[in-house]
């Protein structure tokens, strides 16, 4: 047992999740607080990691991500339309903007949409390149549906902006990870609690339910 003392020893670098959470962390490939949780584990790299290159496959695969996450990043909605707030040089967003805003509230519904369904469609690929391998509960077709018609059902909807706020907390990091990136996170992650239905006597829970609760946590771990 002496002889394998020099694997346990302590990590100089903790990984990203880690550090925002501020917990102790293992250092392994996959460490072990990401693996209880069931999340992707992701090391940034640092210039002095770098240059001494004790990490060249961890630099690699981060290369790698980040290459993915920056060809893949739908563009992202500001909390609320306002006119100079959180400029884009997205015309796709340029128009979702618009059509945010001039669109009509529902009276049915206290919690109109502030993001349209091709944000949440777009975010689908990164879902299941970055969340789904380690949450694999609600797949890709699921998803499309539940978007397909989250305009017409309140817990659908709630659902649907802890998805995309999980989503985007899991898939965003290094230079992908703005402010506003982590301002959109956090509004998600209030629509999506604000819009939930209370669990009273009758309520019936689901595996949705218990996901949009995990996508919540998911998105406090900033």
């Amino acid at each position: 047992a002496a002889m394998e003392h020099p694997n346990h020893k302590r990590a100089s670098k903790a990984c990203d999740a880690c550090k925002r959470r501020k917990v102790k962390c293992n250092g392994q490939e996959r460490c072990q607080q990401c693996a209880h949780l069931g999340l992707r584990c992701v090391y940034s790299v640092s210039g002095k990691q770098r240059s001494q290159g004790k990490r060249g496959h961890v630099i690699s695969e981060f290369r790698r991500q980040t290459a993915t996450v920056n060809a893949t990043s739908p563009p992202l909605l500001p909390a609320i339309a306002v006119q100079g707030q959180f400029p884009t040089n997205s015309e796709s967003a340029t128009q979702s903007m618009e059509s945010i805003s001039s669109s009509p509230t529902s009276p049915a519904s206290p919690f109109p949409l502030q993001y349209s369904k091709a944000f949440f469609l777009d975010l689908i690929p990164d879902y299941i390149e970055g969340v789904y391998p380690v949450q694999p509960v609600i797949p890709e077709h699921e998803l499309r549906q539940y978007i397909h018609i989250m305009d017409t059902d309140q817990e659908i909807r709630s659902f649907i902006y802890s998805f995309g706020g999980a989503t985007l907390n899991l898939t965003r990091y290094g230079d992908s990870r703005t402010d506003k990136v982590v301002h959109t996170i956090g509004h998600l992650m209030d629509c999506s609690i604000d819009s939930m239905l209370p669990a009273r006597r009758h309520y019936r829970s689901s595996v949705m339910r218990a996901m949009q609760s995990i996508f919540i946590h998911n998105c406090l771990m900033r």
